[in-house]
């Protein structure tokens, strides 16, 4: 029976990588259905991810792209599945009803958990598509601060982002997508969700 992973890999750049990666899948038998690479050249180091198909000996194939990446790599096989997602969105509705559109025609392979905005203009959308919308305004300045102060923009944007993780850690997704989120989320809010935004 056919099985269907997808591996996932971030290392440092090198060349004939990807062809190292794609011929330990095919020489244990696998079918690569879909691949994608980009080549982050500041830092040099590729993010690859490999849809595969195939009776794949997991632990195996790891320990063999294990011996032909480079040293420091971080790489995972999953079975591939429907992840658990909440989309961030605010006032524009393009990229938000694409996905919703996407997902009640099966194209997108998650589960939309929610919509989770600071507005409430897009709550009719969310609704006729039967997913569950949190408007989360964000607080008003700082009284006394000044229209651009560093200080009430942070204090604003920690007030703001503290709702948000309370609702995240009940809705518990393993993805968050900005479909269009126009707020600037802060450094310890990005990282609370390392590779998962």
């Amino acid at each position: 029976m056919s099985e269907s992973h997808v591996l996932r890999i971030e290392c440092a750049d090198a060349k004939g990588l990807v062809h190292k990666v794609t011929g330990v899948l095919y020489r244990e038998g696998l079918n690569i259905v879909e691949n994608g690479e980009i080549v982050d050249t500041q830092i040099h180091r590729i993010f690859m991810r490999t849809e595969i198909s195939g009776k794949a000996d997991v632990p195996k194939i790891l320990t063999k792209l294990r011996g032909v990446l480079p040293a420091n790599s971080t790489f995972k096989l999953s079975p591939d599945r429907k992840k658990n997602i909440v989309l961030f969105a605010t006032k524009e509705a393009h990229c938000l009803g694409d996905l919703l559109l996407r997902h009640a025609y099966g194209e997108l392979n998650a589960k939309i958990r929610a919509v989770i905005s600071n507005h409430k203009t897009l709550a009719p959308l969310a609704k006729q598509f039967g997913v569950p919308y949190f408007c989360l305004p964000l607080p008003d300045r700082q009284a006394g601060a000044g229209e651009g102060s560093v200080s009430a923009q942070s204090k604003s944007r920690a007030f703001g982002e503290a709702a948000v993780l309370k609702l995240i850690q009940k809705l518990k997704p393993e993805v968050i997508v900005l479909a269009k989120y126009m707020r600037v989320l802060s450094d310890s809010f990005v990282n609370r969700f390392k590779n998962r935004i």
